[in-house]
């Protein structure tokens, strides 16, 4: 994974923990998310309440990685968009 989108995913995980952060729409398009990444992010997802849109186009996440988002937003009750395409 690179470098800034574990920054993003690290920086994710630790809004995920705050109560009444008030984080809408996450854009993590195009930010290098793997397998990983992903796995880091549904862990994220299953725990925040504030998330409304969340976009993960253009990343190298697999099946497993997109099994595992799946897997996140269904535990995320607040969730309305996920965003998800490999196609410009």
């Amino acid at each position: 994974m690179k470098r800034d989108a574990l920054l993003l995913v690290t920086t994710y995980n630790s809004f995920s923990h705050q109560e009444n952060v008030g984080l809408k729409s996450f854009n993590m398009a195009m930010a290098g998310l793997g397998q990983e990444g992903a796995e880091l992010l549904a862990r994220a997802l299953r725990e925040n309440r504030t998330l409304l849109e969340l976009d993960v186009s253009l990343n190298r996440i697999n099946g497993e990685g997109a099994t595992a988002i799946a897997k996140g937003v269904r535990e995320n009750d607040t969730l309305q968009v996920l965003k998800v395409t490999n196609k410009c």
